[in-house]
């Protein structure tokens, strides 16, 4: 039956409603009385018109359509016109001014229409007409007053439309009009006060509006509007009290409006009125307390009011009052508690405002915000009246020391609230626990205990707060507990095992860490907690405990945007019951992560967003992995456009890193990266700089390897600009040393003393570089030394005679370099000396008695222009990445 009826339902349906969107057969299109026309190119309209059974048309996102003149010319019977962000079009089609049917018509979004024709009169069935965001339209034409059928007309958003034309007052059937955001209206002309049957009047953001005209008194039906942002406003003509059927009036941000008119009061059928932010408004006229209708007014942010009218206390109707950021109240009327049907009160930011005795006779309050105040003289008095309370709001105290003890005099009042449902003490505490021992703050925590009916509990950034008594699982009805901020609170993760069953949500934002454990009598229901954590750094811990994909996937860890730091542990030696690439294909970060870590995973491969390609969507700073035994393949961590740090620790099956693999064929790869960690790696003995395709790893800050006895690298090591203390641990016996780039170093590290198969040495541009540690002249296999602009370097080591292996020899621009040590004598495989720029060292090899040391080489000595230097350093530097790609090297810049 049920299919009968769709069936039949949508067959009706394609009789009236046509939906067309690009790229579909237009010779497929049912003959409509409904169309919606979305994203469409040029075609013309009259295909849709031909049959003329078309009554509605709505084209959205056709800006490519043909609109000529004639283009609606066949649509006689359209009754609905809806033509959407028509930006490019400046004038509206002739034809759509002889639909004479039309009754509703919206022209929304054309910011190049700057008039309409004047044809626009013979629509005289129009009803609804909605320009709203035509920006360009500059006025209306005369025959506008022609539309007197016309009830409803939005003209929001026109910006540029000064002022409306005469014959606009002909408009008497008018009932609502919009002009918000008109913000180049200056006034509304005397003519206004003929539209005798408006009802709703939005004049919102019109900026440059200053005054109203008097005729607005004529408007006797009239029951909303909305005047607020109108910031040129000054005051209200006379005749304003006449609107005496007004509901509702919205003044709100009316910066220059400074005293309301004494016939105010005479708008007895008042039931709203929003003064909020009205900055320049000095006081409430003493006529406001005949406002005997009203039912809620927003007074917030009128901080020059100083006091209240007494004739206030008269608004036997007023059920809610907001006086929020009144920070210049310094009192209230002391009849205010006469005000008997008040159920909700905000008097947040009043900072100094003292209430009157007669506030705690407000038996019906049911929401009372007192946040941001402080004066709490006698407060636990007045809120001791109030226990019919269901909010209440004691939240960032601004109370002076002297102050504290009426603080800590509410301890025995919070206990009363037997129907609160929400409590604020965000901060609240500091103050009463920062000079109170742990135990008196528990016991402080634990009257919270009693109140049963409590749904929402905000104990956020209590500095002080240490510990959560276990007697808060008594509360039954708890769903959100705010523990945000509280920086002190150690014990989260204990505690959570007593937390109430109906716990929904536990917010722990602004929280340096957060650690939650697994453990082995964890229920899907146990990881609620870990919903609304929004801590900047998170530790999930003992994973191996989890049961099924279910668990993680409540976490819904992909949502918790604040997240900076991520950490996923498992014991790798524990037994599972689920496979570890599973459950991590559940607890995909967000996107916004900056840090991840991972340790003890023992699948042999990782799930697939952080094995694909789609890896490249996250925002990861660092990637550390470490204790993951059975993985023989790394994430293509190149395709992280932000990385900049990676730690690889004791991953047992990885034997090979390649530049190729790791880059995930990006080109642009590790573009930031500045620190690389490898650590612990028994078996890997490859790392392959170059990956073909343009890869490779570019000059990195620092590289770090230690504990790697069998790791070579091919052709050559990455370049780095510094080695970790423990750079180069355990690479004595290999043919390709690891790399250093030292800028700022002014030695070099003693452990490339041991590279003892080094052949190759480059030291370029190093401003700082002072010489060669002892330690190097161990270094039997060096056949090549080359030093580059190194000017802080004054000599060469004594022991340069051990280097025995040392073929060529280049200094080059190094310009405090004086002499040769004598044991360049003892260099009897020296070939070639190469001596350019250095004029010290140039005297002294020109030295007659200098020459009995170098009578075995013969040294090549020139003084090159500054132009021709750095072009030949830039020969050097390019002929020596060729020869280091054959040969094994250590290149420092």
């Amino acid at each position: 039956m049920h299919n009968e009826v769709h069936g039949f339902a949508l067959t009706s349906s394609k009789k009236f409603l046509g939906v067309m969107e690009y790229g579909r057969r237009y010779r497929d299109i049912p003959d409509c009385s409904y169309v919606l026309l979305l994203d469409l190119d040029r075609k013309p309209l009259d295909w849709i018109f031909k049959k003329q059974s078309t009554r509605a048309l709505h084209c959205l996102g056709c800006t490519k359509m043909n609109f000529g003149n004639d283009s609606f010319s066949l649509a006689r019977g359209l009754r609905v016109l809806e033509l959407h962000d028509e930006s490019s079009l400046q004038k509206l089609p002739e034809s759509i001014c002889q639909l004479r049917q039309l009754g509703y018509l919206k022209l929304s979004g054309w910011s190049g229409l700057v008039t309409l024709p004047e044809s626009i009169g013979g629509l005289i069935n129009l009803l609804h007409i909605d320009l709203s965001s035509c920006s360009g339209l500059i006025h209306l034409p005369g025959s506008f007053g022609k539309l007197i059928n016309l009830v409803h007309i939005s003209l929001s958003g026109c910006c540029k439309l000064e002022n409306l034309p005469e014959s606009f007052g002909k408009l008497i059937k008018l009932v609502h009009i919009n002009l918000s955001g008109s913000s180049a209206l200056v006034h509304l002309p005397e003519f206004f006060g003929k539209l005798i049957n408006l009802v709703h009047i939005n004049l919102s953001g019109c900026l440059a509006l200053a005054n109203l005209p008097e005729s607005i008194g004529e408007l006797t039906k009239l029951e909303h509007i909305n005047l607020s942002g109108c910031q040129a406003l000054v005051d209200f003509p006379e005749s304003f009290r006449k609107l005496t059927k007004l509901e509702h009036i919205n003044i709100s941000g009316c910066h220059k409006l400074v005293n309301l008119p004494g016939s105010f009061g005479k708008l007895t059928s008042l039931l709203h009125v929003n003064l909020s932010s009205c900055y320049g408004l000095s006081k409430l006229p003493q006529s406001f307390g005949k406002l005997t209708n009203l039912a809620h007014i927003n007074l917030s942010g009128c901080s020059v009011i100083k006091k209240l009218p007494q004739s206030f206390c008269k608004l036997i109707s007023l059920v809610h009052i907001n006086l929020s950021n009144c920070s210049g109240l310094a009192t209230l009327p002391e009849a205010f508690g006469d005000l008997q049907n008040l159920l909700h009160v905000d008097l947040s930011r009043c900072y100094g405002l003292e209430l009157p005795k007669s506030f705690g006779k407000l038996k019906k309050l049911l929401h009372l915000d007192l946040s941001f105040r402080s004066c709490f003289e006698g407060m636990q008095t007045i809120l001791g009246g109030l226990t019919g309370l269901k909010h209440l709001n004691l939240s960032h105290p601004c109370c002076r020391r002297a102050d504290y003890p009426h603080l800590k005099g509410l301890k025995q009042v919070l206990g009363q609230f037997v129907r609160l449902e929400h409590l604020n003490l965000s901060m609240f505490l500091n103050p009463i626990f920062c000079d109170q021992s742990q135990k008196e703050n528990l016991e402080y925590i634990k009257l919270i205990s009693g109140l049963s009916t409590l749904k929402y509990l905000d104990l956020s950034h209590n500095i002080f707060l240490r510990d959560l008594p276990e007697s808060l699982n008594g509360l039954e009805r708890l769903h959100t507990l705010d523990l945000s901020g509280c920086i002190r609170l150690k014990k989260v993760n204990e505690w959570r095992t007593h937390m109430p069953s109906s716990l929904k949500s536990l917010v722990l934002s602004n929280m340096e860490s957060y650690q939650f454990v697994v453990g082995h009598e964890d229920v899907i229901n146990n990881y609620n907690q870990l919903v609304d954590v929004r801590c900047k750094e998170l530790k999930i811990t003992r994973l191996q405990n989890m049961k099924s994909t279910a668990e993680p996937r409540r976490i819904k860890l992909a949502k918790k945007q604040n997240l900076q730091k991520l950490l996923l542990s498992w014991n790798v030696r524990s037994r599972r019951t689920m496979e570890d690439d599973a459950l991590l294909g559940e607890l995909v970060p967000p996107h916004s992560l900056r840090c991840l870590e991972l340790k003890g995973y023992s699948s042999t491969c990782f799930p697939s967003w952080l094995r694909s390609s789609s890896i490249s969507s996250f925002n990861l700073v660092e990637v550390t992995m470490e204790d993951i035994p059975k993985c023989r393949d790394l994430p293509p961590l190149g395709l992280l456009p932000n990385l900049q740090r990676v730690v690889l620790r004791r991953m047992a099956r990885i034997t090979r890193i390649h530049a190729g693999d790791l880059s995930g064929g990006n080109t642009a790869a590790f573009n930031r990266l500045s620190k690389f960690i490898i650590e612990d790696m028994g078996s890997l003995e490859e790392f392959t700089y170059y990956g073909g395709g343009g890869v490779a790893f570019p000059v990195i800050d620092e590289l770090v390897v230690k504990k790697c006895p069998t790791l070579s690298f091919v052709p050559f090591p990455p370049r780095a600009r510094r080695a970790g203390r423990h750079g180069v641990e355990g690479l004595s016996c290999i043919s390709t040393p690891v790399t250093w780039v030292t800028e700022l170093m002014e030695t070099l590290p003693e452990e490339l003393g041991n590279l003892s198969s080094l052949q190759e040495l480059l030291i370029e541009s190093c401003g700082r570089f002072r010489g060669l540690p002892n330690k190097m002249k161990h270094l039997a296999a060096l056949q090549s030394m080359h030093f580059t602009e190194c000017n802080s370097m004054t000599e060469l080591p004594l022991w340069l005679g051990n280097l025995t292996s040392l073929q060529k020899l280049a200094i080059e621009r190094c310009m405090n370099i004086e002499s040769l040590p004598p044991s360049i004598g003892e260099l009897t495989n020296l070939k070639d000396l190469h001596i350019v720029s250095c004029s010290d060292l140039k005297w002294w090899c020109e030295k007659d008695e200098n020459k009995k040391h170098l009578s075995h080489i013969r040294p090549k000595i020139e003084e090159a222009p500054t132009s021709v230097a750095g072009d030949h350093l830039r020969k050097s530097q390019n002929m020596a990445l060729t020869k280091s790609q054959k040969m094994t090297h250590t290149r420092i810049y």
